[in-house]
C-alpha cells in the first residue's frame, strides 16, 4: 500500500543526514537497468490506479500518448471529463551519494526526474491549457524505495506548476550521469542521462493526493463524487467515512498521539474550529 508515514514538511534537517549503514556508495557501480526500471515504474502506476479507482468512483487511463503522463483521471459518467492526469516515478538502488557536492542536496533528500521527461510534463500543462480552455492539474508521483530504514518506502507527490517554479529557480540541480552498459537496449541508448532533481521537502505525502482530487471535482462542482471512501493515512485505513470529514478524522487522532505529525495537526484543528484565523 503507497503511504508515507514521515511529516515532511516539518521534519528536521538531521532526518536527511545519511547515517553509518554505508548500503550507498560514493562511486556510482553504472547499473542503470531499463528494463527492470520499466517494470517497477508499471507496478506503481497500478497501485495508483487502485489508490485512486478504490477511493473515488473515478476511473484511471493509461496515455496512448508517448511521453504523456502515465494516468489519465477521468469522470466516466460525464463525457469522460478529464480532472488531472498522474505521472509515477519509482526509485530504488542506492542514493545519489554526492549529490550535496554537485546540485546542493543531501542524499537522503534528493528525488530524480529525468529532465527530458519533466520538460515535456511542462508542456503537456500548457496543451491542456489551451486545449481545455482550463487547468487540468498534472501530479508527479514518487515512491522513495532507497534502502534508508527511516524514509525508505515513502510515496509523495508534487503538481507540475510547483516543480515548474522550482526548475525555473534551481537550475543548478541539474545533473548529467555517465552512461552505462544497460542503458543500451538493441544497440539504442534507451536510459536517459540527463537528470533534475528536487527535495523530498518540497513535496506532499501521499495520503493527501485523494482530497486534493476531490477538490478538483469540487471545483468543477462535481459534488457527486464526494462518496463514502477508503483513504490510507499515516495512522490507517478510515472505511465509510464521507470525504468531507475525512481530513477532519485524521487531524484528530493525529492531535491525540505522539508523532510527526502532532502539532501540526493540532494547530489545523483549532483552525478548522474557527479558534484561529
Amino acid at each position: 500500500m503507497l503511504s508515507c508515514h514521515v511529516n515532511i514538511s516539518v521534519s528536521p534537517d538531521e532526518l536527511y543526514e545519511c547515517g553509518e549503514c554505508k548500503k550507498c556508495t560514493p562511486e556510482s557501480a553504472l547499473n542503470y537497468p531499463f528494463n527492470k526500471d520499466l517494470e517497477n515504474s508499471q507496478d506503481l502506476v497500478d497501485e495508483l490506479k487502485l489508490l485512486i479507482e478504490s477511493n473515488t468512483i473515478l476511473k484511471c487511463q493509461e496515455t496512448e500518448e508517448n511521453k504523456n503522463p502515465d494516468l489519465l483521471v477521468i469522470d466516466i459518467s460525464i463525457n469522460n471529463f478529464l480532472l488531472c492526469r498522474v505521472e509515477a516515478k519509482y526509485l530504488e538502488g542506492k542514493a545519489f551519494v554526492k549529490s550535496e557536492k554537485f546540485i546542493g542536496l543531501k542524499p537522503k533528500e534528493v528525488l530524480v526526474i529525468d529532465e527530458p521527461k519533466l520538460k515535456h510534463y511542462f508542456e503537456c500543462k500548457k496543451s491542456d491549457r489551451l486545449r481545455f480552455k482550463r487547468e487540468i492539474p498534472l501530479f508527479v508521483v514518487w515512491k522513495f524505495d532507497r534502502p534508508c530504514e527511516d524514509i525508505g518506502g515513502i510515496t509523495v507527490f508534487q503538481e507540475i506548476d510547483e516543480l515548474q517554479e522550482i526548475y525555473n529557480k534551481e537550475r543548478e540541480r541539474y545533473f548529467k550521469r555517465k552512461k552505462a552498459d544497460n542503458d543500451f537496449v538493441d544497440g539504442k541508448r534507451k536510459g536517459i542521462i540527463d537528470k533534475y532533481h528536487y527535495s523530498i521537502k518540497e513535496t506532499e505525502p501521499i495520503w493527501k493526493l485523494i482530497p486534493k482530487i476531490f477538490d478538483i471535482a469540487e471545483k468543477y462542482n462535481l459534488c457527486e463524487l464526494r462518496t463514502p471512501t477508503l483513504i490510507s493515512s499515516p495512522k490507517g485505513i478510515y472505511k465509510d467515512i464521507d470525504i468531507r470529514e475525512v481530513e477532519i478524522e485524521h487531524l484528530k487522532i493525529l492531535a491525540t498521539k505522539k508523532n510527526d505529525y502532532q502539532e501540526e495537526a493540532k494547530v489545523e484543528l483549532k483552525r478548522r474550529n474557527g479558534e484561529l484565523s
